[in-house]
């Protein structure tokens, strides 16, 4: 029996090899089709979590201008007893909530590393 020239080029080397090929290409494009689903879901994470950080710094600015409050104190560092109003209420409410806790933490270590000399003339330039 002869075979037909579709299965003939069926076993042939290089439809194997093409197909072998597209099976692999699929699955990584499968693979990072499911990485930028992830990547885009944790950046819509970051952005939810920003936009509520900043309503929340909004919200107690507009709090102390509306009562009058000084928002700042005479001495602001980390280990002041009074930090003022706007950093005291921020402290309050990242006990109770660990998106302000965790940006309010970044916004710490930031500040207390120190900046070398080298990168602030760029920073006053």
């Amino acid at each position: 029996m002869k075979d037909s020239g579709f299965c003939s080029h069926a076993r042939s080397e290089s439809h194997v090899n093409a197909m072998f090929a597209w099976t692999e290409n699929r699955k990584t494009m499968d693979k990072n089709a499911s990485l930028f689903a992830i990547m885009d879901e944790e950046n819509k994470k970051q952005v939810t979590e920003n936009q509520y950080y900043i309503k929340t710094l909004a919200e107690i600015l507009v709090l102390t201008a509306t009562e009058n409050v000084a928002q700042r104190s005479h001495r602001e560092t980390s280990d002041s007893e009074k930090k003022g109003i706007f950093l005291s209420m921020l402290d309050l409410l990242s006990n109770h909530n660990p998106v302000i806790k965790k940006d309010l933490n970044n916004k710490q270590k930031m500040l207390s590393t120190p900046v070398k000399l080298s990168k602030m003339k760029y920073l006053n330039a």
